[in-house]
């Protein structure tokens, strides 16, 4: 199982091969990039620079449940207890965020909670085999493990 996280990408281009992984998430911002995105069936929301496209999502995948929202509405540039909150209401087992452009991970009460970071910055995540990579321009940046 493989799955890439992304987010912010602010009309720059996604060179990543999407099809090599299982699923593929994007938290919003994309702006021209949304055909490119539903084309190669990837699950995404809207951010705060787009127009289209659902605000949250939930997905069920691989036995967990996934929340994904950009972030905006819940001021995570400040602090993420309202997020944390709305993931509980979920009752999630991972929720995926941006907004904030910065590759974070949090637990919280059995919650991951991942923002894969700017792809227009050049990162992005992947989960695979039990743990969560942050890349920066296509290098390991940060690797942490998870309970997938």
């Amino acid at each position: 199982m493989k799955i890439l996280l992304l987010s912010d990408n602010h009309n720059s281009h996604i060179d990543l091969d999407l099809l090599s992984y299982d699923l593929v998430i994007h938290c919003g911002d994309y702006g021209l990039e949304r055909e490119y995105l539903e084309k190669n069936n990837v699950k995404y929301v809207r951010g705060n620079s787009d127009y289209i496209g659902p605000k949250e999502i939930t997905l069920e995948f691989n036995g967990k449940k996934i929340y994904v929202i950009h972030g905006d509405i819940y001021n995570v540039k400040y602090n993420l207890q309202r997020l944390i909150y709305r993931s509980m209401e979920q009752n999630v087992d991972y929720t995926i965020f941006g907004h904030t452009h910065i590759p974070n991970m949090v637990v919280h009460d059995n919650i991951t909670l991942i923002n894969p970071g700017a792809f227009k910055d050049g990162y992005y995540a992947v989960i695979e085999d039990d743990y969560v990579t942050f890349y920066l321009n296509n290098t390991i940046y940060k690797k942490f493990k998870t309970s997938w």
